[in-house]
This record gives C-alpha cells, structure tokens and sequence, in this order.
C-alpha cells in the first residue's frame, strides 16, 4: 500500500481543574477542526518532571492534542513557522505554566488502493 506523507503537530497541555485550561483545549480543538478538519485529544496520560523550584519529582497530568496536516515542511515553512508561533504564544498567555511543549513531525499513513 502506498504512504502519504503528512505533517503532525502536537501541543501538550496540563490536565489542570482551572477553567483556563479546560477553556483552551477547547479553544485549540476547535482551532484545529477549523484549520485542518478535525483533531484528536488523548487525555489522562502522565508523566513528571523535576522542579528546581521544589527540589523534587512531580507527577503531572497532561492532555496530548494532535492534528496530522497535508502542510509540507519545505514549501509552507515560514506559514508553518508563524501559525505555530501564534498557537505557541495564545497558549503561554492562557495558562500558568513555566513552559509550553508543541511539536511538529513528519508522519506517514497508509493509502489504501482500491481495486
């Protein structure tokens, strides 16, 4: 079967209580299924990390959401760059959070060919 390349873009956000983050997600999901047609969110995942501030481990909660995008990283590049930037700065400005994690990667699906 053939592969189709697509571009997937990943933002990671705390699985907090406070409206403000529930009101992103939100805010991205619809973003994302106006932008690109649909999106997904996996949530209740966890991690942790270690905070200087505490000097210790903290476990953390975080919702994934992801959009795979026939954008190419080569010929919309610069768009890429200043939609993420937006997506990047709207975040940090709605949360209270030391660090926001987006990421962009290249993907491949599968392309069924019909008969």
């Amino acid at each position: 079967m053939p592969l189709s390349e697509k571009l997937r873009v990943e933002v990671f956000i705390p699985d907090s209580p406070h409206p403000s983050y529930k009101a992103l997600l939100q805010t991205l999901q619809d973003e994302f299924t106006d932008s690109f047609g649909g999106c997904t969110v996996i949530s209740n995942l966890e991690g942790q990390y270690y905070s200087p501030e505490h000097g210790t481990t903290i476990l953390d909660r975080i919702h994934l959401l992801f959009v795979d995008t026939d954008l190419s990283p080569s010929l919309h590049k610069h768009a890429l760059e200043t939609y993420l930037q937006q997506i990047y700065q709207s975040t940090f400005e709605a949360l209270q959070e030391e660090a926001i994690l987006i990421s962009v990667y290249t993907v491949s699906h599968v392309k069924p060919s019909h008969p």
